[in-house]
């Protein structure tokens, strides 16, 4: 973003191109009149976003429950993902038959995920990119909205990192023996 500093490499954006192929490539294209792309997290993604204690779904005091999935998950997690009854469309459907998609219905045999080509194939959506009403009903996203994103390709945290990596890496020679402190980090 102009101004900004964290992004050294962004994605190009040609106008109504990051509008129609990005947006519309996150949900079930009968909601946003997609092309049949639908681009979905897989549950591993989903599973790495903890709990709001900050631990791990898998340590034993995160208290994760696996008969509530989404209760006291990371803050990101109800930003970023959409998963089975999240309501999704809060504008008016005129169409009753419409209705159906007013509420993500990601379950075996739900609506959003009955047509492996133009639905979730995984059972949920990952809205981190696109706004909640980004929808035909909604329309709170296309040209009106000058909705475009560009996805970061290289941050400055991550040449800062490399960087780091690189560094520790130069400290220690071939044959030698590394420093006390690297030594008690291979231990670990």
């Amino acid at each position: 973003m102009p101004g900004g500093s964290e992004a050294i490499i962004r994605s190009p954006t040609y106008g109504p191109d990051s509008y129609w192929r990005q947006m519309n490539s996150y949900q079930p294209s009968p909601m946003a009149s997609g092309d049949g792309i639908v681009l979905t997290p897989a549950a591993n993604y989903v599973n790495y976003y903890g709990m709001a204690n900050g631990m791990p779904l898998d340590d034993e005091e995160s208290g994760f429950d696996e008969t509530h999935p989404w209760k006291d998950r990371d803050p990101r997690f109800y930003h970023d993902i959409i998963y089975d009854g999240v309501k999704v469309v809060s504008g008016t459907i005129t169409n009753p038959d419409d209705e159906e998609w007013r509420y993500a219905n990601l379950h075996t045999g739900g609506n959003y995920v009955n047509d492996p080509r133009t639905t979730s194939r995984t059972g949920y959506l990952n809205y981190k990119f696109i706004p909640l009403g980004a929808n035909i009903w909604d329309n709170t996203y296309g040209y009106s909205y000058s909705a475009h994103f560009h996805l970061t390709w290289l941050r400055l945290a991550d040449v800062y990192l490399m960087y780091a990596e690189a560094a520790a890496q130069a400290m220690v020679r071939h044959r030698e023996k590394p420093p006390v402190f690297q030594r008690m980090l291979l231990r670990h």
